[in-house]
């Protein structure tokens, strides 16, 4: 507006209903003030500047680069390495040949090449330039040969089986009585009810959700007691009544169900037929 306009409306003495002729650039304005607002009407906003580094820093980041790859390669501890200079060292397993993501870098296809290529050697380090600017200093720790598992890597599964088979014979022999009310001061436990237990509802009382109970409950006839192995622990079950299910005279609603899931494995399909077939999987060669 013109200056005159804001001197005459915006100086304070001038109140609500004042009318006044006011002489601008443009002519002669008779000029009403109707209301005035005590809101200053001021505007907030957050304002960011992206900070990109400068050439001499960015040559002093791959300059510790260089001589941190340097220095794993002469054989000593990136661990140790990266504690002296606060830098994080992730570790990645299980990857596979063609897998693109490395945990805690993201997409990465040209690390996963380059652990998989013939000619690198176990220690063996690399230096790789991520897309952001960052670089990543990758030392190749071992490799996994196609069969069976060695003791090691094979130990950490199965012994939690075997530690879980071990305890369930232990409590089997602590079980004595020929009642469920002498089984279960035997082992000084009290006896619980679950209803309506069904494959679909295999939550339990005690333990929880245990579709191995569910499913094995419905061998036992009625009042026979029967001790079942579970995901979550030894039950010594009682079978006090069956409901027997109404007949279903059409089966479609299940039957579409069972379509459509089985539609959602092509996938699985497809590495079933991979791994009966002779086939060498090179995709890794061009990718």
């Amino acid at each position: 507006m013109a200056k005159e306009y804001n001197a005459y409306l915006f100086d304070k003495k001038n109140k609500t209903g004042k009318i006044k002729l006011v002489e601008t650039s443009f002519g002669f304005h008779i000029i009403k003030i109707d209301e005035k607002k005590t809101d200053p009407g001021l505007k907030l906003a957050i304002v960011t500047h992206k900070i990109d580094p400068s050439e001499e820093t960015e040559s002093v980041i791959y300059q510790k680069a260089e001589t941190l790859a340097l220095d794993v390669t002469k054989g000593k501890n990136i661990a140790d390495l990266a504690k002296e200079q606060s830098i994080t060292v992730n570790t990645a397993d299980n990857i596979q040949l063609l897998d693109e993501n490395i945990n805690g870098l993201g997409k990465q296809r040209e690390i996963v090449k380059w652990s998989f290529n013939k000619d690198i050697k176990i220690g063996d380090v690399k230096r790789f330039d991520l897309d952001n600017g960052d670089y990543a200093i990758a030392v190749l720790k071992t490799r996994t040969k196609k069969g069976l598992l060695n003791i090691k890597e094979a130990k950490s599964k199965v012994e939690p089986i075997l530690k879980k088979k071990k305890k369930a014979a232990l409590i089997h022999k602590k079980i004595t009585g020929t009642t469920l009310e002498e089984m279960a001061k035997s082992v000084n436990k009290s006896i619980s009810t679950a209803n309506e237990i069904s494959v679909s509802n295999a939550n339990l009382k005690v333990g929880g959700r245990d579709l191995s109970v569910a499913g094995a409950l419905l061998y036992v006839k009625e009042n026979d007691i029967k001790a079942i192995d579970g995901n979550n622990g030894v039950y010594i079950v009682k079978v006090v009544k069956k409901n027997i299910p109404h007949e279903i005279k059409n089966f479609s609603t299940y039957s579409n169900t069972l379509t459509n899931k089985l539609k959602n494995r092509s996938a699985k399909v497809f590495d079933a037929l991979k791994g009966h077939s002779e086939i060498e999987d090179n995709r890794s060669i061009f990718y």
